[in-house]
């Protein structure tokens, strides 16, 4: 059921907390870092102008609708799902609302203790590992490492799910992250079904394997500007589709048993659970195999790969590389490009230097890296374009 809210029901909906020091986690940065494209401001209308009240954040994550925010050293937040809803329903009485009905607008105040609610904040983020912690196994090599990235050095990786990561990846090709995010949202609202609508905007599940495989699937995102990554998409989720097909896959027999913390119940065994089940089950297995398999599918080269082994595979000693991790390897480690471009040669090069450099989670490192290189780089384009728009009003003056 397409279940219909009103703003100002989720905005009286009770925010369950978890405290967890400001200093190892940055919610606004690592929401912004790259690495999911399903975020978005949201504003709940408040009027306040305290640092009591901070930025909140709306995104889809799996079956749900979250909304966030960090409020000094606790991270609140509200979960949004059918299950949620409907038993307030029921709880209530409210046993005949369809699609057609109006909106529902009383405040349910469903703060939920629930652990399994915790449970999903927890691993979403990592918040099991002390960054505090991966900071002083970085500085013992690097020991410049944090005042190198002052600004993004509370930046936390996310632990997503790998059906969606490696699709959204694929559209980061040769792409900004606005961009990526814009595809991800149309992507998801083309072919994802609809969690909940909130005043009328509707909040998608990223879409499944064999809806992506649809023969209409490639000339649909065409048409919405995908360009390349159109066939890409759809001929990764046919060739995903057609390996789990059948229930006697070998390659689902070798990872049914290596699925690292997946509620097998949450997994049903139609053919898009079991691709599912089988990118779960690469968590478990060595980087460099999960790497190689990814390599098998249209679309995905070395740093894709990378980005869906580090974000959603567990394998936290990959380390992507792209334009500003090699920004980061030139410019602050001094490290020496054999061309102007970035060749297989030297992203396997740059990638091993820092794997050696900051170790098991080298991949994490990146992440503080690169987001520091991103903002850094956002912060000079805007004075860049400062400064031209100074220069432009000189010559105007001078006619």
């Amino acid at each position: 059921m397409k279940m219909k809210l009103t703003k100002k029901y989720v905005d009286d909906l009770a925010w369950s907390s978890l405290i967890y020091p400001k200093d190892e986690f940055d919610l606004a940065l690592t929401l912004r870092s790259g690495q999911s494209f399903r975020w978005l401001k949201y504003d709940d209308g408040s009027t306040t102008t305290t640092t009591d009240t901070a930025d909140q954040w709306i995104g889809v994550v799996e079956n749900d609708v979250w909304i966030l925010r960090q409020n000094r050293g606790v991270l609140q937040y509200k979960i949004i799902n059918d299950n949620n809803i409907n038993n307030y329903i029921i709880n209530n009485k409210f046993d005949n609302i369809s699609n057609n009905d109006s909106p529902i607008h009383k405040n349910p105040n469903m703060a939920s203790s629930d652990s399994s609610q915790d449970s999903k904040i927890r691993n979403y983020f990592h918040l099991d590992l002390s960054l505090l912690e991966l900071h002083k196994q970085f500085t013992e090599k690097d020991k410049d490492f944090l005042t190198r990235f002052p600004s993004s050095k509370s930046v936390r990786l996310l632990r997503q799910n790998p059906v969606e990561v490696l699709f959204s990846f694929i559209c980061s090709t040769n792409n900004n992250i606005r961009r990526i995010c814009n595809m991800v949202e149309c992507m998801c609202r083309l072919f994802g079904a609809v969690i909940v609508q909130i005043d009328g905007k509707a909040y998608h599940k990223f879409p499944t394997v064999s809806s992506l495989a649809e023969t209409s699937v490639e000339a649909e995102l065409k048409k919405s500007g995908f360009g390349y990554r159109a066939k890409f998409i759809n001929e990764t989720a046919k060739k995903l589709l057609k390996e789990h097909e059948n229930n006697n896959n070998n390659n689902d027999d070798n990872n049914n048993n290596n699925i690292n913390n997946v509620d097998d119940n949450n997994i049903d065994d139609s053919a898009d659970g079991r691709c599912e089940r089988y990118l779960f089950g690469l968590r478990n297995g060595k980087y460099d195999d999960a790497k190689k398999i990814l390599l098998q599918y249209p679309g995905i080269g070395p740093k894709v790969a990378d980005c869906i082994c580090l974000m959603s595979l567990d394998q936290l000693n990959a380390v992507p590389v792209d334009t500003h991790v090699r920004q980061v390897a030139e410019k602050i480690y001094n490290f020496k490009m054999e061309a102007k471009s970035l060749t297989t040669n030297s992203y396997d090069k740059i990638s091993t230097f820092f794997q050696s450099l900051w170790g098991r989670y080298a991949g994490w490192a990146q992440s503080i890296a690169f987001s520091g290189q991103l903002n850094l780089d956002a912060n000079t384009t805007t004075s860049s374009v400062a400064l031209l728009k100074v220069a432009r009003n000189k010559r105007k003056r001078k006619k």
